[in-house]
Parts: C-alpha cells; sequence; structure tokens
C-alpha cells in the first residue's frame, strides 16, 4: 500500500476495505473531491458509498474504474449522480 514519490503531487489518499478493517477514519467530507470505485466493487456497497457522500457534499464527483476490452488499462467513467 505505497506510493512512489514521482506522484505525490496528486494528494491522494486510498482507503480500502482491507487496511482499514480494525479501526474506525475519520474525514471531512468537504476535504473530499472524487470518489473513484474499484472495477469489482460490488453495486451495493457502490450505491450506499454515493448515497452517503452526495447527501453531506453534492459537490463530490464520483467515477468507476472500467476496464478495457482491447489493452490491460482501467478507465474512469464518471458515475451521474442526481
Amino acid at each position: 500500500m505505497t506510493k512512489h514519490l514521482n506522484w505525490k503531487y496528486e494528494e491522494e489518499w486510498r482507503i480500502t476495505k482491507s487496511n482499514f478493517a480494525d479501526r474506525e477514519v475519520s474525514i471531512s467530507v468537504t476535504a473530499i473531491k472524487e470518489v473513484y470505485f474499484g472495477a469489482k466493487m460490488d453495486k451495493h456497497s457502490k450505491e450506499e458509498i454515493i448515497e452517503i457522500l452526495n447527501y453531506k457534499n453534492p459537490l463530490i464527483k464520483f467515477y468507476e474504474m472500467t476496464t478495457s476490452r482491447s489493452i490491460f488499462k482501467v478507465e474512469p467513467v464518471e458515475i451521474l449522480v442526481n
């Protein structure tokens, strides 16, 4: 769960179920600008997270990573929220 210093400019935080399973995480919802869901994340969990975060901060953008059919690559596709 490390990231090379060359990517430090992204100021990205990654939260996964495995590295926070035994503790609570507190993040200001106003600090969240975008959320990227993994390509294999289950639909129910994704919908639940979108509903909670969108209620608290409707400016957050949501993306789902999709796998390319032609090359070894994943790309974000924006999830439009009403």
